[in-house]
């Protein structure tokens, strides 16, 4: 299942349009946008409703993070974050780093991530790949969420897909689909399932980057 959730990430990931992030010194420069559509492509089957609104992003963020972390703009919602993941479940397993049968054990360190989720994404007119660098989206406790194969090198078209790669197959993440990284920074690979113990399901639980918004619910 976490396979599968991981894939939609990938499918979905470039849908939706205009994100713009910022992790630590780093400000990441979106491409050139294309003429946005008024409506979801024709190859686009489902029917996403999109929140326009600040109060419902900012909701969804403050079940996780203090609300003094959760400001609106006129444009963006804007959210500063460490990267430690909330990950407040019934199940006692469902903690950073548990789990992982086939990676070095790193420490959780904090970062300084300032996200910046737009309000009003539109979509593009065609769907286009996501970036296998660096993070694809954000989830509502501020923890990254990157591509779920290890190599940063790789497209995210499954065409490209190399099993001994994948993050999920080869044993590499904890209960909640993450685990710390080379510089000690943690992050997702698939869907933050853990959160839903204490989250809405009402509400988005990701957003994706890469000039969009992604709303996983």
């Amino acid at each position: 299942m976490s396979f599968i959730v991981a894939i939609a990430i990938l499918v979905f990931a470039g849908l939706l349009s205009a994100c713009e992030s910022k992790i630590l010194t780093h400000s990441t420069t979106p491409p050139t946008p294309e003429a946005p559509a008024e409506t979801a492509p024709s190859n686009v089957e489902q029917n996403l409703s999109v929140a326009t609104d600040c109060a419902t992003y900012q909701k969804a963020f403050e079940l996780h993070l203090d609300s003094e972390a959760v400001n609106c703009s006129a444009d963006f919602l804007e959210v500063a974050a460490t990267g430690i993941p909330d990950l407040i479940s019934e199940v006692s397993e469902d903690v950073p780093m548990v789990g992982i049968r086939s990676w070095i054990q790193r420490v959780l360190i904090p970062y300084d991530y300032q996200w910046r989720i737009p309000l009003s994404p539109t979509w593009l007119s065609e769907p286009t790949e996501a970036s296998a660098r660096g993070p694809i989206a954000v989830a509502v406790d501020g923890v990254p969420i990157f591509h779920y194969e290890r190599r940063p090198d790789v497209s995210t078209s499954l065409d490209n897909h190399e099993q001994h790669n994948d993050t999920v197959t080869q044993g590499e993440l904890d209960q909640c689909g993450g685990h710390a990284g080379q510089g000690e920074d943690y992050h997702y690979h698939y869907a933050p399932v853990c959160l839903m113990d204490k989250h809405s399901p009402d509400l988005p639980i990701a957003f994706c980057l890469e000039r969009c918004t992604y709303l996983l619910r």
